[in-house]
Order: C-alpha cells, then structure tokens, then sequence
C-alpha cells in the first residue's frame, strides 16, 4: 500500500500510456512524480485518501486526456496541479470539496467533469463541458439575487426606499420641533400659555413608521452588496453564506421589518379613527402614551423575529438559512419554524389589511355625517385630505400585502415552486410600502401645507 504516492519506473516506462494507482492508502501526491511518462493517456488514482497535491505534481505529463481523483479526501479545487494537464475527462466524484475556485476551474477545456457536487457544474454552465451533477430543489445555480435584473430592481428599490424615508425623518423631526414650541397667546394684557400641539403623537408615529422602513431600505443595501461579493462564485459560497452571523442578522431585520411595519401602519390608522370618531378622548394623542405602544410592540417584535431565528438554527440544528436572501419564509418540509414563519405573516398582512379598510370605511362614515355650518368648510378639507389618504393606503397595501401573502400560501401549498417568487416578493412587492408610506403619510401633507 502505497502512502506517498512518486512513481518510478524503469526505461520502459516512457512508453506507458496507462497506469492505474487506484485502491491505495495515498495520502499525498510529490512533486514531478509522473515527468519521466510523457507519452502517459490515462492515469487512475481513484479510491485512495489523497488530502494533498503538489502543484507540481503532474509536471510532464503533457499529453493526459483522462485523471481520476475519485473516491479521495480532497477539500480544494482552487490548486494549481491540473492547469498545465490537457485533460479531457476529469472524475472528482465522492471527494469533499470545500473552496472551489470559478477563475483556475474556469481556465480548463475539459469536455467531460464527472463530480457529485453540483456547485462545480454551476461554475460551468456557460462552458461546453457535460457536467455529471445537478441541484435539485431548492438548490440553485443563480447568483444571490438569482438574475441581473434582480440585482437592478434591488438596488433601485433600496436607494429610493433609503431616500424618501431619510427625507421623511427629517421633515417629521422638523415638524415635532416646531409643534414642541412654547405658543403664547394674548388675552388682553395676560399672556396664555397654548397646550401642547395633539398631532404630535401622530407624527412620532410617523418618524417610527419612516425608521423601520428606513432599516428594511438597509437590508435591501446590504443584500446587493453581497450579491456583487460573491457574484458567479455564490453556489460555491452558498454554505458559508447561508450560516453566517450576517445573515441571521439579516433575517432578524426582514422579519422585524415586515411585522413592526404593519403594527406601526395599523396604529396610525386606529389613531386616526379615534381622532375623527372620539375627538375628545385624548388617548393617542397622548406622545407618551403613543412612544410606549410603539416601543413596547418593537420590543415584541425583535423578540419574535429573534425567537424564530433561534428555533430554526439552535433548536431545530439547522446551520443553514434555507434562503439566499436570508428569510424564515416558503416553504420547507423539514422546518416547522419556517413553516410557521410563513402562515403569520401571510396571516398577518392579510388580518391588517381588512382591519385596515374597515377603521378608513368608519372614518369616511364619521366625516360625511351632518354638521354645522361653521365647521362645513374646515370639515369638508379633512373628508377630502382623509379620502385621498384612504385611497392611497388601500392602493399601496393592495398592492404589497395581498401578493406578498398569496405568494406566502402558495410556497405552503406548492410540493415545489419558483424561488424567484421569493426573491421577487422581497426586493420588489414588500418595498412597495417602504416607498409608498413617506410619500402618503409626508410628502404630500408637506405639500398640502406648502399650498
């Protein structure tokens, strides 16, 4: 048996064109053990437990079509050793393969790779080599964000998510600042001090609703930069990816977005029923009141948001995310969590948005009730300001929430589905309201204040 494998023969061997090392306990290949077999065709070292090759291993041996590292305990395929072979047919089945090179795999004109790692094919789609293996699913051959035109929509959608919420922000704070002025108010000679102005709760509520929309635009940010990383080498770097602590922190932040962006929306919608059905009850026009709800339902939600996290990788012993974008959401036969995952946030998104219709329906109906005269005019701009904000949220969430939740049931009731559909609904639908809700909830009040 043969430890360290350096072949030496006598002068008959510079006529071998076949030789076969195949079934021995070979650890390592030396330098230059072949360069006395220049007419050599096929060499077999299959079945050994080869862990290193020499880079110059193979010196010499200009004219191999065939070699075989099967059945060995190789872990890189980024070595230098086969580029100065002209290999035709190259067998690495049953090794374990943990960093492969695109570039120094690429730089071969193999016809034939016999592997069972499906992540050396991918590197080799647009090459004319037969590839022996293939993903099956939900493993893929797609870069991150699977396409480029993915990787445009992402971008765009972040950069202009990130923006508008920024400029939301500021113009909220801009606005609290000027509602948290002391106002004075002559009575006569006596100087009244003015209570404190009641919109202000609503738009703390607002720069909270901007923030979290704000972290789901950096989310989207940090996806495309790792998207661009790892490029076509991402089926190779899926694993390292998939269980890195990035990604769990990813996954935390999507979820977190995505529920803490519906309670927020939801909020803001209860706030204003009770502003317009019970204008002299003061309970979210109380700021303090308004900042604990919020605060208490975003701790809630990072909590939730980190439990699943948790149960999926601690519990259940999952390393891996099961997607490339990092979320707890499609389907999955072998995660109750994801699965659980999904059913509440489809569930979720569906429940607010009817509650959501009905609280702007009951609005709608408050305003048109009769009123007297004084207050027609005054009235009649808050039905028309109220309406239009109806219209708009209803649109958008129409828009987001309902495909977002149809695409979530679908994965639970599909034996195999798309997994564009998820990366689709993350980086397009769901960003929708991210982008909609500074536009309806800031830009235009700003602009209707400007009038």
């Amino acid at each position: 048996m043969l430890d360290i494998i350096c072949f030496r023969l006598s002068s008959f061997s510079e006529s071998l064109k076949f030789l076969d090392l195949s079934n021995n306990d070979a650890k390592k290949v030396l330098s230059n053990c072949f360069d006395h077999l220049p007419v050599l065709k096929m060499l077999l070292l299959k079945c050994n437990r080869i862990e290193d090759i020499n880079p110059n291993a193979f010196g010499g041996l200009s004219q191999v079509f065939m070699l075989d590292l099967s059945g060995n305990k190789l872990v890189s395929l980024c070595s230098t050793f086969y580029e100065a072979l002209e290999i035709r047919v190259f067998n690495i089945t049953d090794n374990s393969f943990q960093e492969i090179n695109f570039g120094q795999l690429g730089n071969l004109h193999l016809d034939v790779i016999a592997t069972d790692d499906y992540r050396i094919c991918c590197l080799l789609l647009e090459s004319e080599t037969i590839c022996t293996a293939s993903p099956t699913w939900p493993q893929n051959c797609n870069i991150l964000l699977h396409d480029t035109p993915a990787e445009i929509f992402d971008i765009v959608f972040a950069l202009v998510a990130t923006t508008v919420n920024i400029a939301g922000i500021v113009w909220g704070i801009v606005e609290s600042i000027k509602m948290k002025r002391t106002k004075f108010q002559m009575v006569g000679s006596v100087k009244i001090v003015k209570k404190e102005n009641k919109s202000l709760s609503f738009v703390t509520n607002i720069i909270f609703l901007h923030t979290n929309d704000l972290i789901f635009g950096v989310y989207l940010l940090i996806i495309f930069a790792c998207s661009k990383l790892y490029e076509k080498n991402y089926p190779v770097e899926s694993p390292n990816w998939l269980q890195s602590p990035l990604c769990k922190v990813l996954s935390c932040i999507f979820l977190l977005g995505l529920i803490n962006s519906l309670l927020v929306v939801h909020l803001l919608t209860i706030s204003r029923l009770f502003a317009t059905k019970y204008p002299f009850k003061s309970t979210f026009k109380n700021t303090k009141l308004v900042l604990k709800y919020l605060a208490t339902g975003t701790v809630c939600t990072c909590v939730i948001s980190a439990l699943f996290v948790t149960m999926y990788t601690v519990v259940e012993k999952q390393e891996k995310l099961p997607s490339s974008l990092c979320i707890l959401v499609g389907r999955t036969t072998s995660s109750p969590t994801v699965n659980t995952a999904t059913i509440l946030a489809a569930s979720l998104q569906v429940g607010f948005f009817i509650s959501i219709c009905i609280q702007y329906g009951v609005i709608v109906q408050e305003l048109t009730k009769p009123s007297d005269l004084g207050c027609h005019k005054n009235k009649s701009n808050q039905k028309s300001s109220l309406l239009t904000q109806f219209f708009l949220v209803t649109a958008s969430n129409a828009l987001c929430w309902f495909p977002s939740a149809a695409i979530c049931v679908a994965t639970l009731v599909m034996r195999t589905y798309p997994i564009q559909l998820l990366v689709w609904n993350t980086i397009l639908i769901i960003p929708l309201n991210c982008i909609m809700n500074p536009v309806i909830y800031s830009l235009i009040p700003f602009l209707k204040k400007s009038e």
